[in-house]
């Protein structure tokens, strides 16, 4: 045979060795891709099952720390989701259907448990386990609650009680519907419940939040709108801001309080300003495994691994929490930690605020193969963190659904499949771990919650230095409802001490008097001239929740508010603007409001924080601007066509009455040129239900106007459809719309 002979041979082989035969299809393939079987061309190591203490040495973890095992098989399995109650009970999700094989066999079986976990002598291993409740179908999320747990187990969310102390459930009833128990879209529906620090519980892929409580013995649901936020994991930081990710995302937050801006769901981008919810905090995704990561579900992507076949970037970014903790000093507060559970790792963010959002960038680590990694990462395959949270020792856990077979089979690809079934990754099957992550110098141990069990010790928790603690206290204070601790939290958030741990406490304090309902004007105004920000922004949250007060205490907090402002951060003064919008019926909200306005109208936060409080005054703060009593200033006609193109989605019909209103404007004055543009804008729209006008309104056919508003105007001439039929009939005003109309608030 020739050498090009033996040349072109060897192609071919080379070329079916990448590109493999047809492979059977599957849920998860895509029309015209081509799954390259591009693991070949590596030699790929092993993954044998390892016992926890092998598990142990393949971590490698960030200098200064160490991985211990706090619990594993039999005494937990699968496990997916946890919780520690106020004793320091480790309760444990365990998701024992989920994939058995690779096709999904028996996913809907009611295998799925919740366990309770114990560690009885405190050296920090939990070595009792005891079965809460049996028998469910895919549980996902719980959370510690008074007098119980809620379950989350789609599609229900069950209220479970113990009745006679001995850790098994007694009573179950279910309080809500809960995400979508269709077995297809496991990956797609409601998940966390997280309890933020404003007594309000948050899931992930769901635009609800709720509140629970007991009353009289019974459970009870209040269901509120929120922002529809991520897939996987949800976390809070000290000041209550959530983050969430998706599987290809690390981190995403809400930086402003996004109940405020949903006030008016026509704010924000709609009409071409910023986003209310989900901003990328972290915008570079890359990995940093120790090992191979080929058994992903689409590595054959370009991009997706790198020339040694690691983990490119993020696939299956999963559970995160926020490191609420001065356990590891005071560097690692508020730093994020997000499970990639096909990257065998777990990455570290440092987060910091930059104006009205928030930067983050992954701290890596050296490594002497691979030059760095991430803070955690494991050699072995089968090491599947899923969910990572900060423990009431105030150290870092990580659930490990140890296995080889994490993709759900409805989109699972050929290309996975092929390496599951050839490197043996679908058995065994049943195992589990929980790791913690500790300071080098730290004793593996228990934290006592001796603290949490009375009123007295929950008060003084507020400012402890663990995040978790502080949680519990607040939770337990407000789901006892009692106002006797109501002294006590006033003298906490007088408390004349600027350490950070006190501020924390006093964001605590206020919230905690907010579950109980005791706030009042005096505590608020005391809270807005607060000497930490971070106890002025929650003071505006909760003057925005909204808060009833008396007339008069309304008067002292809108003044509170609006005092000193020049000297306050960017996102603080939007926090003000925002609390204000609470207010608008106060005659003077929006007086203070417009000085805030005057003075920062050009930043787009700003116009939105005011725009969220006007959805049922749109039209007559358009009648204010366009009045003689209200000075130009820079931003107004921003302002001016963001609130024409919101009133016109809240209500077209008011489409009429808008150019009505300016026929008596100047072709030069650039509110007309304003709202105009807003009309165009809208009416470009084609989702936009234009309302049917009997005439031409005259404002459109002037022939005066600059050549930039004649097109407008001609645009939104020819998007409209006129009737003469449809005039209504002409009602005289009435003296009241006289005087209104005087005032120019039509």
């Amino acid at each position: 045979m020739s050498f090009a002979h033996k040349f072109l041979s060897f192609c071919w082989v080379a070329l079916l060795v990448l590109t493999g035969p047809p492979l059977p299809g599957q849920n998860g393939d895509r029309a015209g891709e081509t799954q390259n079987e591009n693991w070949r061309q590596w030699d790929v190591p092993p993954a044998p099952v390892l016992t926890p203490q092998q598990a142990l040495d393949s971590f490698q973890v960030a200098p200064g720390f160490r991985v211990e095992l706090a619990a594993c098989e039999p005494h937990v399995v699968d496990p997916i989701a946890i919780a520690w109650d106020e004793k320091g009970r480790l309760w444990v999700v365990e998701l024992r259907a989920y994939m058995r094989t690779v096709d999904g066999d028996g996913e809907t079986d009611p295998l799925g448990q919740v366990v309770v976990l114990e560690d009885g002598d405190g050296d920090g291993r939990y070595e009792q386990s005891t079965v809460f409740l049996d028998g469910l179908v895919s549980p996902r999320a719980i959370s510690i609650v008074e007098g119980g747990v809620l379950i989350a187990e789609p599609p229900h969310l069950w209220y479970c009680r113990d009745l006679d102390g001995d850790l098994r459930c007694d009573r179950r009833s279910e309080v809500a519907r809960y995400g979508d128990a269709n077995p297809d879209v496991v990956e797609h529906t409601e998940s966390a419940l997280l309890r933020a620090v404003d007594n309000w519980f948050y899931n992930s892929k769901s635009s609800r939040r709720f509140r629970f409580d007991v009353v009289a013995g019974k459970p009870t649901i209040e269901m509120d709108a929120t922002a529809f936020r991520g897939q996987w994991g949800l976390a809070q930081d000290d000041l209550g801001r959530l983050f969430f990710n998706h599987n290809s995302t690390w981190v995403l937050c809400d930086p402003l309080p996004t109940e405020m801006l949903l006030r008016n769901p026509n704010c924000g981008k709609p009409v071409g300003q910023p986003g209310r919810s989900g901003h990328r905090v972290v915008t570079d995704e890359s990995t940093w495994p120790v090992r191979m990561n080929t058994g992903i579900n689409r590595g054959y992507q370009p991009g997706m691994l790198r020339e040694d076949g690691r983990l490119r970037r993020n696939t299956s970014a999963a559970g995160l929490t926020i490191f609420r903790s001065h356990r590891w000093g005071d560097d690692w507060n508020g730093v994020a930690f997000v499970a990639e559970t096909t990257g065998n790792l777990v990455g570290a963010f440092r987060m910091q605020e930059q104006g009205v959002k928030l930067s983050g960038e992954q701290l890596t680590f050296p490594h002497d193969q691979y030059v760095q990694q991430a803070f955690l990462a494991s050699t072995d395959e089968r090491f599947r963190p899923v969910d990572v949270e900060v423990g009431p020792d105030g150290n870092l856990y990580v659930v490990d659904l140890y296995r080889g077979v994490v993709q759900h089979r409805q989109f699972v690809t050929s290309y996975l499949r092929k390496q599951v079934e050839e490197r043996k990754l679908e058995q065994p099957i049943g195992l589990g771990r929980i790791w913690r992550v500790v300071a080098d110098d730290e004793k593996a141990q228990t934290e006592p919650l001796g603290l949490l069990a009375g009123e007295a010790g929950r008060i003084r928790a507020l400012d402890h230095p663990v995040g978790w603690v502080r949680d519990q206290a607040q939770r337990l204070l407000v789901e006892a409802g009692s106002l006797a601790p109501v002294k006590e939290l006033k003298q906490l958030l007088a408390a004349d001490d600027s350490s950070d741990s006190m501020a924390i406490g006093r964001v605590h304090a206020l919230w905690t008097l907010s579950g109980l309902g005791a706030v009042d004007g005096e505590m608020l105004c005391q809270a807005l001239q607060d000497p930490d920000e971070r106890v002025r922004r929650a003071a505006c949250r909760i003057v925005g929740e909204p808060t009833p007060l008396p007339a008069d205490q309304v008067t002292q907090v809108v003044a509170a508010l609006t005092a000193n402002t020049a000297e306050f951060s960017e996102i603080e003064k939007i926090h003000r603007v925002l609390a204000l919008g609470a207010f608008q019926d106060h005659p003077g909200a929006f007086a203070s409001m417009l000085e805030m306005l005057r003075r920062d109208g050009t930043n787009p936060h700003i116009r939105m924080a005011a725009l969220s409080g006007w959805k049922n005054y749109q039209i007559e703060r358009i009648g204010r601007f366009l009045g003689n009593h209200i000075d130009a200033f820079e931003g107004r006609e921003a302002l001016l066509e963001e609130t024409t193109r919101s009133a016109l989605r809240s209500h077209p019909f008011s489409l009429g009455l808008l150019l009505d209103s300016l026929d008596d404007l100047d072709s030069s004055d650039p509110r007309l040129a304003a709202i105009l543009k807003g009309i165009q804008v809208t009416a470009a729209d084609k989702r936009w239900k234009a309302p049917v006008l009997a005439i031409i309104p005259p404002v459109l056919e002037r022939k005066d106007l600059p050549a930039a508003v004649t097109k407008d105007a001609q645009a939104i001439i020819t998007r409209l459809t006129f009737d003469p039929s449809s005039l209504p009939e002409v009602t005289p005003w009435t003296e009241s719309q006289r005087r209104l109309a005087s005032r120019g608030a039509v």
